[in-house]
């Protein structure tokens, strides 16, 4: 587990265990937002449940189908008829959804 550098918003994600239901794969875990290092509270969605694609993790290759490797991220929000970050409803379109862009370490050199 990559920990959080304690600078800025950071969200921690904790993978917990993968479940197989016949060729379907998913990794399911936990998040947190953090401020500043302390666990962000008091605003629905700062802590909850995650589901990724199947591990290990894979960069090197777009549309791998599987999860993001471990590391620092820029984050991103969406607003789109697929996928949202904010505005979406339990069991109907648009997904909640988060995206992330090229690690942090690599964006900073």
């Amino acid at each position: 587990m990559t920990p959080i550098s304690g600078n800025g918003c950071e969200l921690l994600v904790v993978r917990q265990v993968e479940h197989v239901r016949g060729t379907r794969y998913r990794t399911v875990g936990t998040y947190q937002v953090f401020h500043n290092g302390t666990a962000a509270k008091g605003l629905p969605g700062l802590s909850g449940f995650v589901c990724e694609s199947r591990g290990p993790g894979d960069n090197s290759t777009a549309q791998s189908n599987r999860r993001v490797e471990p590391g620092s991220y820029a984050l991103a929000t969406l607003a789109g008829e697929h996928h949202a970050t904010f505005g979406y409803a339990a069991r109907r379109r648009p997904n909640p959804d988060l995206s992330c862009a090229t690690p942090a370490s690599a964006a900073k050199s």
